[in-house]
């Protein structure tokens, strides 16, 4: 461990530039390539909105406090028409 603790204190010492150089020449010589930027991340982010959002759908509760009234403009010649895939 000794050795990966030494290599982690001079890349704490490498500037954002250095870094970076060092990020791509470590893609080449390895082949691993990360990707488009934090794609990870976005990827991440993107499930655990979906999940928050089934979430809240499920547990969502439709409560009706009036029935009648005028009818709405727009669809006073009677029901609106499905679409024909419907």
């Amino acid at each position: 461990m000794a050795k990966v603790d030494t290599i982690l204190e001079e890349i704490k010492g490498l500037t954002l530039l250095e870094a970076s150089d060092l990020v791509k020449k470590m893609e080449e010589a390895f082949g691993v390539f990360r990707g488009s930027g934090h794609g990870s991340l976005q990827v991440a982010a993107e499930q655990r909105r979906a999940r928050l959002l089934r979430k809240r759908r499920r547990n969502s509760t439709v409560v009706l406090t009036d029935v009648g009234g005028k009818q709405d403009q727009r669809h006073q010649g009677g029901f609106a028409k499905s679409p024909a895939w419907a």
